[in-house]
């Protein structure tokens, strides 16, 4: 256990530095915010797929089994400890078919994510420690302040679209998971960027942003209709803005 859990530090702080030089060449440049995150992002993508290929290769197998592999070992421990919590058997076949379709089959769509995330993480690193030694490269915006752009809405659409419609192609059924998933996703993202934007406007400490983090991530976990909320407000930020709707003062304390 410990040496899984020093395997995923190292592996994570790989990805960060890969993600963190590609950033400061963008950076460096004097590249737009959004093509350097494009840049440390696509840094990390390459990386990940050249592994996965070279991997591949080296055991000789299609890409489907071998992920099919990787999951069936993952879900024998996790269907033994749903057993020892005394689950139906009929709901772990459900959990199972759900995390296959989802996750197992949507690990294209999680790893992208992963990639913009870090990118994303390494960026504000970045620029932050940068801005500080030379003046050609600018502090990032806050958080808060930071959105999808709008026309990857259509990317959205475009994988509600595959989803509903009665394709007889399996694989398009599985782009339009993935799509679904990515964006979703993402606009789960937009979602914690709005929270942060009216947790300072409300001027809440950071003790209690903090806290308040930790815990709608933590029934994110466990419970998906926190994700589906958050992608939702995400969504509707594109035609809304937010941002831009005006509070009321706050009333100062008697």
């Amino acid at each position: 256990m410990a040496m899984e859990l020093i395997w995923g530090l190292l592996s994570t702080a790989v990805l960060f530095g890969i993600a963190g030089v590609a950033v400061a060449w963008a950076l460096l440049r004097g590249l737009k915010p959004r093509t350097v995150l494009a840049v440390g992002t696509s840094a990390l993508a390459l990386y990940l797929l050249c592994g996965f290929l070279l991997d591949l290769s080296a055991h000789q197998k299609d890409w489907p089994a071998a992920m099919q592999q990787s999951f069936d070992q993952v879900w024998k421990a996790q269907s033994q400890a749903l057993l020892e919590q005394k689950i139906p058997q009929d709901q772990i076949d459900q959990e199972k078919d759900l995390y296959e379709k989802y996750f197992l089959w949507c690990s294209p769509a999680w790893s992208a994510l992963s990639c913009l995330v870090i990118g994303l993480l390494a960026f504000y690193a970045v620029s932050s420690v940068l801005s500080r030694i030379t003046t050609r490269v600018s502090r990032p915006i806050p958080f808060r302040e930071w959105a999808v752009p709008d026309y990857l809405v259509f990317g959205l659409i475009a994988g509600g679209i595959l989803k509903v419609l009665p394709l007889e192609n399996r694989w398009m059924e599985v782009v339009g998971d993935n799509l679904l998933v990515f964006f979703l996703a993402l606009y789960a993202l937009e979602g914690l960027s709005l929270l942060s934007y009216f947790f300072y406007k409300r001027r809440l400490s950071t003790a209690l942003r903090l806290l308040s983090y930790a815990t709608l991530l933590g029934y994110m976990v466990y419970y998906r209709e926190v994700f589906f909320t958050l992608s939702a407000v995400g969504v509707m930020d594109v035609w809304i803005n937010f941002r831009k709707v005006k509070m009321p003062p706050l009333k100062p304390a008697p």
